[in-house]
C-alpha cells in the first residue's frame, strides 16, 4: 500500500516527500536551524505516523495524527527510543530502547502509557516487527 505525503513541519523540522517503507531513514528531513535534528525511523498506521525524532543527540518517539495534524511525544525516556511499529490493529506500539542499558524491545499502548519491557535476553534486541495477525513479535 503506497503512501505519499508532501510536506510536514514539526518545530524546526520539515519532512518532505516521505514514501511508503515501513522503516526508513528520512533523508529528506532537513531542519531549518539545527543539523542535529533528524527523523530516523517511521511507521504509518491508521492515519498516524510514529517516528523516532533525534534532538540534542537523544532519540524519542512521537506520533503525528493526520486527522488533526497534532504531534505528540509518546516515548521520551533517558535512553534512545527508536524503531516504532504499530500493531496491525493500531492499539499497541513496539519499539526498541536503551532506557535500561542495552537495546531491548518494549511494548506500550498507542499513547505511550503502560510501557512494558518485552525482551530481557543478553545482547542487543533491535528492530521489532509484528506478525500480520498481531499475535507474534519478531526482532
Amino acid at each position: 500500500s503506497a503512501f505519499a505525503f508532501t510536506a510536514f513541519t514539526f518545530g524546526a523540522l520539515s519532512l518532505i516527500g516521505l514514501g511508503a517503507p515501513r522503516y526508513a531513514a528520512a533523508e529528506s528531513a532537513v531542519p531549518s536551524d539545527d543539523k542535529n535534528f533528524q527523523v530516523k525511523y517511521f511507521e504509518i498506521n491508521s492515519g498516524r505516523i510514529a517516528f523516532a525524532y533525534v534532538h540534542e543527540k537523544v532519540k524519542d518517539i512521537y506520533v503525528l495524527d493526520f486527522s488533526d495534524l497534532s504531534v505528540q511525544p509518546v516515548i521520551t525516556s533517558a535512553g534512545d527510543d527508536e524503531a516504532p511499529m504499530f500493531s496491525p490493529d493500531g492499539r499497541k506500539l513496539l519499539f526498541q530502547s536503551t532506557m535500561t542499558g542495552r537495546p531491548k524491545i518494549f511494548i506500550t499502548n498507542s499513547v505511550g502509557t503502560d510501557i512494558q519491557q518485552f525482551t530481557s535476553v543478553e545482547g542487543d534486541d533491535e528492530n521489532p516487527s509484528w506478525s500480520p495477525d498481531g499475535k507474534k513479535v519478531v526482532f
